[in-house]
C-alpha cells in the first residue's frame, strides 16, 4: 500500500475506489442523509383513484434516457401517488427484469415538465436530499457508469428467468463525490454529448424515412419531381402501375449466376480483425474478418448477397469472404441492369417470411421492373447518395457512442477533470 501511495499523482489520495482527487469524497449510496429511496406503486383498486402516467422498465431507453412515447396512463390510488409522484431530477432504478444480454439495474433520469408521472412496482425512485453535496444528474451518470461497467451483474438474483436487483447490496455501492460545481461540470459535458447523439439519431431516422419515400416514388413514377407525378403516363402490370416506358422481367433474367459453392467460413470462426471482411446473411453488413486469401471470393464484382434464411440483401463491390450457410451470391445481368439499381429494386420486394427456412425459391418467383439503363443509373445514383449520408451519420452515431463511453469512465474515475 505504501508504494502505491508514493506513486499517486500530485493532488490525489488513495480511497476504497482507488486514487481520487483529494477534494473528492466517497459516500455510500445507502446514506439516508443524502439519498432517499421509494419503491414503485402497485396499481390498486382502493379509491379515490386518479390518472397518472406510470413509467415501467419497458420505457427505459439506451444510456439512461426515457422513452415517453408509449408510457401508459393508468388509474392509480391517490394515496399512493402522494408519495410516489415523480419530480424533475428523480432517478428511476430498474429493480426487476433484464435477461442474459441485458442485466437488471438500468437507470433513467426523469425530466418531463408536464403531466403527472409515477413509477411501477418493478422500479425504485432515487431522490437527492442533500442538494448542497449532490447534483442529481451527476449521480445519475455515475449509476449509468456502474451499469455499463457490469457492476450490477454480481448484485442480481434470478428467479424463474426474471432477474432481481439485490437492493441491500446495491445501496452498499460507493459513490465518488467531487465538489458540487465539479459534479455539475461533469454532468454538463456528458449531457452535451447525449444531446448531440439524440440530434444525430433524429436526423438519421428522418433520413431513413426519406429514403423509404424516395424509393417508393422512384419505383412508382421514375425520375419526375414529387409535384409532377400526375403527368407521368402509367400502365398496369403484374407488379402494379409503373411508367409506360418501363418493362417487367422475371427474376432469372436479372442475374447471370447464383453462386453457393464458394468457400464459406463458419460463424464460430469469424475473427474480430483481419485482412478481409466476412459478409454473410445476418443484419450486420460486415459480420467479422478473415486472413486467408484463398477463401476470398474470386469472381468479378459487384455482386448482391441474399440471405436465404433472413431475406437480407447486401450490395458488395469489394473483395470479401463469404460467411456461414444460407448466403447466396447473385451475379447481376449487366446487359439489362445497372447492378446498384438491381440491388435497390430487390429491396422493394415483399418476400413472405417463412421463419428460419429457405426463401430463395420465393425470390425466384419475383418480377422486377426494368427501366431504360440510363434511367436505372440515375435512380441508383440518387439512392446511393442518400445511403452515403446515412452511412456518414451511422459513423458519427458510433463515434459519439464511443466518446460518451470513454468520457463517462474517465470523468467518473478522475482520469480527466
Amino acid at each position: 500500500m505504501g508504494d502505491r501511495v508514493l506513486s499517486l499523482p500530485e493532488g490525489y489520495k488513495e480511497t476504497e475506489l482507488g486514487p481520487l482527487p483529494v477534494d473528492w469524497e466517497v459516500v455510500r449510496l445507502g446514506d439516508d442523509s443524502i439519498f432517499n429511496f421509494e419503491n414503485g406503486l402497485w396499481v390498486g383498486k382502493k379509491g379515490p383513484l386518479v390518472k397518472a402516467y406510470v413509467i415501467r422498465n419497458t420505457d427505459f431507453a439506451e444510456d439512461g434516457k426515457l422513452s415517453y412515447t408509449n408510457v401508459a396512463e393508468l388509474e392509480v390510488e391517490e394515496k399512493q401517488l402522494l408519495k410516489k409522484k415523480l419530480e424533475i431530477g428523480d432517478i428511476i432504478i430498474e429493480r426487476s427484469g433484464g435477461g442474459p444480454k441485458q442485466p437488471v439495474g438500468r437507470v433513467a433520469y426523469f425530466d418531463k415538465k408536464d403531466g403527472v408521472y409515477s413509477f411501477s412496482n418493478f422500479t425504485t425512485r432515487l431522490r437527492i436530499i442533500d442538494k448542497q453535496r449532490c447534483f442529481s444528474k451527476y449521480i445519475f451518470f455515475y449509476l449509468v457508469y456502474v451499469y455499463k461497467q457490469g457492476y450490477t451483474i454480481p448484485l442480481q438474483n434470478a428467479t424463474t428467468g426474471i432477474r432481481n436487483l439485490d437492493f441491500k447490496k446495491y445501496k452498499n455501492l460507493l459513490i465518488p463525490l467531487p465538489p458540487l460545481e465539479e459534479q455539475k461540470k461533469i454532468a454538463y459535458v456528458l449531457s452535451v454529448v447525449q444531446e448531440v447523439q439524440e440530434k444525430v439519431e433524429n436526423y438519421l431516422k428522418a433520413l431513413k424515412d426519406f429514403k423509404k419515400s424516395a424509393m417508393k416514388h422512384l419505383f412508382s413514377y421514375g425520375l419526375v419531381p414529387f409535384d409532377e407525378i400526375e403527368k407521368v403516363e402509367l400502365k398496369e402490370t403484374e407488379i402494379g402501375k409503373i411508367p409506360k416506358h418501363w418493362e417487367v422481367v422475371r427474376f432469372e433474367k436479372c442475374i447471370t449466376k447464383v453462386k453457393t459453392n464458394v468457400s464459406s467460413i463458419p460463424k464460430s470462426q469469424y475473427k474480430p480483425y483481419g485482412k478481409y471482411p466476412v459478409v454473410d446473411q445476418s443484419q450486420n453488413f460486415i459480420s467479422g474478418y478473415w486472413d486467408d486469401e484463398k477463401d476470398v471470393y474470386k469472381s468479378p464484382l459487384p455482386v448482391i448477397i441474399f440471405g436465404d434464411h433472413t431475406r437480407v440483401f447486401k450490395f458488395v463491390d469489394f473483395p470479401f469472404v463469404c460467411g456461414a450457410d444460407g448466403t447466396k451470391i447473385l451475379v447481376p445481368n449487366k446487359s439489362l441492369f445497372d447492378p446498384k439499381f438491381l440491388y435497390y429494386s430487390f429491396l422493394t420486394l415483399k418476400i413472405p417470411n417463412r421463419g428460419y427456412n429457405r426463401h430463395f425459391s420465393l425470390l425466384k418467383e419475383q418480377l422486377i421492373p426494368l427501366p431504360p439503363l440510363e434511367e436505372q443509373q440515375r435512380i441508383a445514383s440518387i439512392l446511393s447518395e442518400i445511403d452515403n449520408h446515412i452511412q456518414a451519420l451511422e459513423n458519427k452515431k458510433k463515434a459519439l457512442k464511443e466518446l460518451f463511453k470513454s468520457l463517462l469512465k474517465d470523468l467518473m474515475t478522475a482520469k480527466i477533470r
